[in-house]
């Protein structure tokens, strides 16, 4: 009797034992879900993995609770941060997601700390720069040595507000004008050299600013061969010109 009390305890504690190890939390990015089938797919270190919804599972999205659909990738580059605790079989019983984008102006640039302000608040905070987080500029990968203050974009953060992606949108182009039409507004610049010219065509709206050393210009005062810089911030905001 007694090696079957001892056999008997040893099943169950091995039981509980392996529901216990089944059961955990897992972290990522939803690269994808499934409505009709209740999955997501979920890119973790060791690869991407399916993960099927449990019954009455909880989802939240920014701290608010959302469908399934909410958790749909931005595009095809974006995707929510999520922590999914599992059951013991492996299903989801909550999901934990977050994505927040928010437009910035960068105010100072250290080693491992930018100091942005929120544009539509004007509040200022700090984020630390890591090794994971991702910075671009118009698409194109770059440092934190290439970030400084006055750039405009977007930052993106994940879980716990931790900073995941720096997009930025604003940039500079130069060059020599080499024609003008003040009926469409266009300018073309030899963005090149005068053996290697290369001609860029751009459009300044109308509330384009054309600053002339101390002063500002109309768009008829351009004339040919003078240095210009666009300034551009998602659309142009102004034009700065010289004489050579």
């Amino acid at each position: 009797m007694k090696y079957k009390v001892v056999i008997l305890v040893t099943l169950v504690s091995l039981f509980l034992s392996s529901n216990f190890i089944l059961a955990a939390e897992v972290s990522g990015k939803i690269v994808a879900i499934n409505e009709n089938e209740e999955t997501i797919l979920l890119k973790e270190q060791q690869g991407v993995k399916e993960y099927k919804l449990g019954f009455n599972a909880q989802i939240r999205l920014n701290e608010k609770i959302v469908k399934l659909a909410a958790l749909r990738p931005i595009d095809y580059k974006s995707f929510c941060e999520a922590q999914l605790q599992l059951n013991q079989v492996g299903e989801i019983t909550a999901v934990n997601a977050a994505y927040r984008a928010l437009e910035i102006v960068v105010l100072q640039v250290e080693k491992e700390y930018i100091t942005v302000k929120k544009l539509d608040t004007g509040l200022t905070r700090n984020f630390k720069v890591t090794e994971k987080v991702k910075m671009k500029r118009n698409n194109l990968k770059v440092n934190s040595e290439d970030i400084r203050r006055g750039d405009k974009g977007l930052v993106i953060l994940g879980l716990d507000n931790q900073l995941q992606k720096i997009m930025l949108y604003n940039y500079e182009v130069y060059g020599i004008l080499k024609d003008s039409n003040p009926h469409t507004r266009e300018v073309v610049l030899n963005t090149g050299t005068r053996l290697e010219p290369k001609y860029k065509t751009l459009k300044l709206p109308l509330q384009t600013k054309i600053r002339f050393k101390e002063h500002f210009i109309k768009f008829k005062d351009l004339t040919a061969n003078m240095w210009v810089k666009v300034e551009i911030d998602k659309s142009i905001q102004q034009v700065v010109v010289r004489k050579i």
